[in-house]
């Protein structure tokens, strides 16, 4: 007996669009970190060195941020091609069953 595959075609394509949601939460965060200013002063003078150890940590924050909002895209658009290659399998498939 023949075995069969089934995608769950609306769960892949739900999954991508919540994966697009994630994607867009952290380019939000992002956003949100490189708008973030450590001014000199409001540490005061004992304190006067967190800034500058600070923006470093958002630089790598921005970086990591960028990396992760790259691969989620791209993982979206992996789950959306899959579901049109399935799809697209799928349809030749059962046109070479309908044929003589």
């Amino acid at each position: 007996m023949a075995e069969f595959v089934d995608l769950p075609v609306p769960a892949v394509l739900g999954h991508a669009s919540a994966v697009e949601g994630v994607t867009d939460a952290v380019r939000t965060a992002r956003s949100a970190v490189s708008q973030v200013a450590m001014d000199p002063g409001a540490y005061g003078m004992l304190c006067s060195f967190l800034p500058g150890i600070l923006s470093g940590v958002f630089e790598v924050a921005v970086v990591a941020m960028n990396g992760s909002a790259e691969a989620l895209q791209e993982t979206a658009l992996n789950l959306r091609d899959a579901v049109r290659t399935f799809e697209t399998t799928d349809s030749h498939a059962a046109g070479e069953i309908r044929s003589p």
